[in-house]
């Protein structure tokens, strides 16, 4: 009886063993579909081009027209006055050219700030041409006391001129200008 006993034993323990590795089924979960990989960053915005300044030195003249010329190795802003007109032009000696949809011509100095959109015939010239009057003169007079003079937009790599003060010989030539505006 004793075996009998020890027998029910593993029995039930035989039993209990199998029933607590029988396999329960789960449902079966598809894993999900793997995420596609992100979209690439498009590239950041070139830096701007920055140019130290290039410092020109003034030539004046005046006959059938008056002309003052800010002049560089590299670059020259020229202005030309007549009693029809004035013209303000940027040329570029090298090998850049300007851009040809036009080149912005910003001034800003000590005794004012003006801009004016130059076009033109050619690569490395383009003029900014209006009619004579005290609003062309006075643009004309605010660049003569010195600045800087940025051309193009900021990302064209464009050179950047530093204009100084015309002094007494300026204020000379505008009686030219003044001249023409009176007539």
């Amino acid at each position: 009886m004793r075996c009998e006993i020890v027998r029910g034993m593993l029995a039930w323990a035989l039993v209990l063993a199998l029933a607590d590795c029988a396999v329960t089924s789960t449902p079966h979960v598809a894993p999900a579909p793997p995420l596609p990989p992100p979209a690439p960053q498009p590239p950041p915005p070139p830096m701007p081009v920055m140019h130290r300044a290039i410092q020109a030195h003034w030539i004046f003249s005046d006959g059938a027209a008056c002309t003052a010329t800010a002049a560089t190795a590299l670059l020259s802003l020229d202005i030309v006055a007549s009693p029809s007109d004035i013209a303000i032009s940027v040329r570029l000696s090298g090998h850049r050219g300007l851009p040809r949809n036009g080149t912005l011509i910003d001034f800003a100095g000590a005794s004012g700030h003006w801009s004016v959109t130059a076009h033109g015939p050619s690569r490395h010239k383009a003029t900014a041409t209006e009619p004579m009057s005290e609003d062309a003169a006075g643009r004309v007079f605010v660049l003569l006391s010195g600045g800087i003079v940025h051309f193009g937009e900021p990302g064209d790599g464009l050179l950047t001129l530093r204009v100084p003060d015309g002094g007494a010989p300026a204020r000379l030539w505008f009686e030219c200008v003044r001249h023409d505006l009176q007539r």
